[in-house]
C-alpha cells in the first residue's frame, strides 16, 4: 500500500505532501514546471498528539506549504 498523500496546485506549482510511515513525519515537494524541490521533512507529531488523523495532519502541512508558495508568488519568485 502506498503512503497517503495530499496535493494541490498553487500558482502553477504542484505541492505534494506525503506521510512517512511509522515516523510521525511528512515530506513535501514543490514541482514547478519541469523542476522539483528536494523533499523536505517536517514533524507532524504535534498534530497527531492533538488528535488529528494522518490525513488531517497532512492537510495542515499542505496549508502551510501553500502559504509559502503564495508568498513566493507575491514576491515574484514563481
Amino acid at each position: 500500500m502506498a503512503s497517503p498523500n495530499v496535493e494541490e496546485y498553487v500558482h502553477g506549482a504542484l505541492v505534494i505532501v506525503t506521510l512517512i510511515k511509522d515516523r510521525d513525519e511528512a515530506s513535501f515537494v514543490i514541482k514547478h514546471g519541469d523542476k522539483a524541490s528536494d523533499p523536505k521533512h517536517v514533524s507532524i507529531e504535534h498534530y497527531l498528539k492533538a488528535g488529528l488523523s494522518d490525513r488531517d495532519a497532512l492537510n495542515k502541512v499542505l496549508d502551510l506549504v501553500k502559504d509559502v508558495v503564495q508568498s513566493a508568488h507575491v514576491a515574484g519568485l514563481f
